[in-house]
């Protein structure tokens, strides 16, 4: 879930079309800190996390996505490596945050996708990074 837009929402597997199902992350770990339901929710802009991911294994936590396949992702962007691990501490710090935070764009364009019309489309074509 995404706080502040309106999400695509997958029934089954067949409905993961955007972004495609190498793409769209299924599970990962969350933090103690934030584990507050059964879903993991966005924030709208970098600085807030709603239900930070977790910052156990080297700075960074793995992803397991629709196509079958796992990743560890190890942040290094302005938020997530400095985020208070406490309970409900869920914004970043006040210097921290910028919109182009890498960690942020990275999960964003992994957590679902904007495109309500169901037009099939790669929303990570053309990218340097890579699932």
């Amino acid at each position: 879930q995404n706080d502040g837009a309106p999400m695509r929402t997958y029934s089954k597997t067949s409905d993961v079309i955007a972004p495609a199902p190498a793409y769209l992350f299924t599970f990962t770990e969350e933090s103690m800190c934030t584990m507050d339901d059964a879903y993991m929710q966005m924030g709208a802009s970098p600085s807030y996390i709603p239900n930070a991911p977790a910052n156990y294994h080297l700075s960074g936590c793995c992803f397991g996505f629709t196509d079958g396949h796992a990743q560890p992702k190890h942040w290094t962007g302005d938020v997530l490596p400095y985020l208070p691990y406490k309970k409900n501490v869920t914004q970043a710090p006040a210097d921290k945050g910028s919109p182009g935070d890498k960690d942020w764009v990275w999960l964003r364009r992994r957590a679902g996708s904007t495109n309500l019309t169901g037009i099939t489309y790669d929303i990570l074509a053309n990218q340097a990074d890579t699932p």
